[in-house]
């Protein structure tokens, strides 16, 4: 019997190992943010446009927020940290819209009748003290500015954040997580760059059109034009990127027009 029993536990161990491992793997590919995840998959579809209707009868948002609220990011992984930002950016942005759709656009809760005004004064909705975050109050730009672009310096976070206008980036129908962060990222700037809508490039005539977050942040993108062109050539498809590298100060860039109108299905 005693025999028995130690060939059981011999073979047993691994066996045990095995499940914790495979139950590790699971939880991690849940992720912190599944509830997120949840939702985003719900209200959310392949073209990156919100039913906000839907959405602002769901109580699982406001309670992802609160999530949110009571989490302490400094305690988090630089990564993890860094996805906590972008979830908490986008996620309080589809509550704000929710609390006050029907509208047509985010500029409608701007504290001014120009919304150029607004965001030159320091009136805009993005300026305003919205979200608490560990007994921290600040505003949409705060997480913008302070928690993402002065604390990581990733360009890669423009293609990330959606300020719910159509012209904005795809808004991913998963949540941001720490343990694939770099893999989303790029993911992300490959979609948006290969969306023809908001991004184009001639080849022949080397010039590429682009969306207007590469003039409004252009530093974050190089400190020149022939830096940005190499920048974009990471992204883009592969004719188009050979172009770029072989000579990307023949290269020109003009913007488009953004589209403010809100991005609901």
């Amino acid at each position: 019997m005693r025999n028995q029993t130690l060939v059981c536990k011999r073979y047993l161990a691994p066996l045990l190992g095995l499940q914790m491992l495979f139950a590790s793997t699971l939880a991690a590919d849940e992720g912190q943010h599944r509830l997120y995840t949840e939702l985003l998959r719900e209200y959310v579809d392949d073209a990156g446009l919100v039913n906000y209707r839907k959405l602002a009868e769901d109580e699982r948002l406001p309670a992802y927020l609160q999530q949110l609220e009571q989490t302490d990011p400094s305690a988090l992984s630089s990564d993890d940290r860094q996805a906590f930002w972008y979830n908490a950016y986008n996620a309080f942005t589809l509550q704000l819209i929710a609390d006050h759709y029907p509208l047509k656009s985010i500029h409608e809760l701007h504290k001014s009748i120009s919304w150029k005004l607004a965001v030159v004064g320091g009136k805009s909705i993005w300026d305003a003290d919205l979200v608490t975050i560990n007994g921290k109050t600040m505003s949409l730009f705060d997480i913008e500015k302070r928690e993402i672009w002065d604390a990581f310096g990733d360009a890669r976070a423009h293609f990330a954040l959606v300020c719910a206008a159509k012209s904005c980036p795809k808004l991913r129908r998963e949540a941001y997580e720490g343990y694939k962060l770099d893999q989303q990222l790029d993911d992300q700037a490959r979609l948006f760059l290969g969306n023809a809508a908001k991004n184009s490039y001639d080849v022949e005539a080397r010039k590429a059109s682009l969306s207007q977050i590469f003039n409004w942040y252009k530093k974050h993108f190089g400190k020149n034009r022939k830096k940005r062109i190499l920048y974009i050539a990471q992204y883009v498809p592969e004719d188009v990127a050979k172009s770029m590298r072989a000579n990307p100060s023949s290269w020109k860039i003009r913007h488009l027009s953004y589209d403010w109108d809100l991005n609901e299905q």
